[in-house]
């Protein structure tokens, strides 16, 4: 098993925030994580990033993931 010290969660939003749009709106990209991941990287912690939102998760998709 493959431990990591921190994991940054792009939690999903598009649902909440644009409704029956969601399908119409663009992905953007976890830049905030990017660069906090960075910085840890450099730190030397074994970082991973999760972007629910580009997977398509649901919240509770999401806890399970993390789980």
């Amino acid at each position: 098993m493959n431990y990591i010290d921190v994991l940054f969660v792009n939690a999903p939003s598009r649902l909440e925030a644009y409704g029956s749009l969601a399908p119409l709106t663009a992905v953007e990209l976890p830049v905030a994580a990017g660069h906090l991941a960075m910085r840890a990287r450099r730190d030397g912690f074994t970082v991973e990033i999760l972007d629910a939102e580009a997977l398509g998760l649901t919240i509770e998709e999401t806890g399970i993931n993390v789980m």
